[in-house]
């Protein structure tokens, strides 16, 4: 036996005359307020020649706010063992793996506890901080601490037991290029 067959349709090729390359990453809503326990759902839209992937990743960054922090010896810029969070000192052990960053618009600083008992300001504290100079600040929260969680449909869900005033960033990352992405702050109420 023999088969033949004949088709009335014609092989294709679509040609591309450049590389595929991603031009712009956007989120909306660019930024969002919800309560604990609620989700927001955030787009991405991905603008791209010559039809290269759309898809993206999601990932969450969050800040803990502190209403201010005391500098006890701000002429002391190594060796620092405590600083006070809203009045209340807190000793350099209950720091340890965390970062806390504050300052200005045009001065940031960055405490890091090297042990129990070290805190480590890095710039070196300036000579114009005032002691016990109050100061606004931020805690980076650990991703284990993560009061939110992020699907790949870019749905944000804050957990019930999250901070109000705590900001999380959601950040759309291109697949296709990782160099383009853009973010939106949730703000917990």
């Amino acid at each position: 036996w023999k088969t033949f067959s004949i088709s009335p349709f014609a092989n294709a090729v679509v040609f591309v005359p450049g590389a595929p390359s991603i031009t712009s990453v956007s989120v909306s809503p660019a930024s969002a307020t919800i309560s604990a326990g609620q989700t927001v759902l955030l787009s991405a839209t991905v603008v791209t020649d010559n039809f290269a992937s759309k898809a993206v990743d999601w990932s969450l960054v969050g800040e803990l706010p502190f209403p201010s922090i005391v500098v006890d010896d701000a002429s002391a810029t190594l060796g620092e063992t405590s600083i006070g969070f809203d009045g209340a000192e807190v000793e350099a052990g209950a720091l340890v793996g965390r970062t806390v960053v504050f300052g200005t618009a045009t001065t940031k600083y960055t405490i890091t506890a090297n042990s129990t008992t070290t805190l480590t300001f890095t710039p070196a504290l300036a000579a114009n901080v005032a002691d016990d100079a109050t100061i606004t600040a931020v805690d980076t929260i650990a991703p284990a601490d993560m009061p939110a969680t992020i699907n790949p449909l870019g749905e944000v869900y804050i957990k019930p037991d999250a901070v109000s005033g705590t900001t999380i960033t959601a950040t759309a990352t291109s697949v296709f290029d990782k160099t383009k992405s853009d973010d939106a702050v949730i703000t917990v109420s």
